[in-house]
């Protein structure tokens, strides 16, 4: 096939890669990850390999959270953003070795929109990232205006999410629609 870009093993190898990179970036940022860490973390993701489909794959993340949140002292890290994409990278590959037999080869387009998938992820960790030290930088005191701001923010951001998520119905769903109003009506 043409347009293949990466293999099933390919794929899986990065499904085991990706939380020792979080692991890693929790040493960058804080101090050595302990063994009793890295060899559970290595042993469920060695099962999230077999089985990418399964519930282990929330184990290896609960695992380098808590690692994090107990070595890490300095929650506003730029190493936060290379571990935020070590997790999405994780949940992305699993994701997609769920789908796709471990022998197989993914295509481009495939690919491409699980690529996209795990950017948008990244550049939304280096926003919250960016927020996070800008407003840990800056002594504001809380009051009124802030939290009615704060709250008027998210809920603006709340409503473009859900107008943007659902989208336009298919034109078939609208007939279907209409066809049901139509024979609710006649009876």
């Amino acid at each position: 096939m043409n347009g293949e870009r990466m293999s099933g093993p390919a794929l899986r190898l990065v499904v085991f890669a990706s939380p020792l990179v979080v692991l890693a970036c929790t040493s960058f940022a804080g101090h050595a990850t302990p063994p009793i860490v890295i060899i559970p973390t290595m042993v469920l993701t060695g099962w999230c390999v077999r089985q990418p489909d399964s519930q282990l794959g929330l184990a290896v993340v609960l695992l380098v959270g808590l690692d994090w949140v107990l070595q890490v002292e300095r929650s506003t890290t730029p190493w936060s953003i290379a571990a935020a994409a070590g997790l999405a990278l994780f949940h992305v590959s699993m994701s997609m070795a769920a789908v796709v037999p471990p022998g197989a080869a993914l295509t481009r387009p495939m690919v491409r929109r699980w690529t996209l998938r795990w950017l948008a992820v990244v550049a939304g960790a280096a926003l919250t990232w960016a927020a996070a030290a800008v407003v840990g930088s800056v002594d504001v005191d809380g009051g009124p205006v802030l939290l009615a701001g704060s709250l008027a923010t998210l809920a603006a951001g709340a409503v473009w999410i859900v107008s943007h998520s659902l989208g336009r119905p298919q034109r078939s769903t609208r007939r279907a629609a209409a066809t049901e109003r139509a024979a609710g009506r006649s009876t």
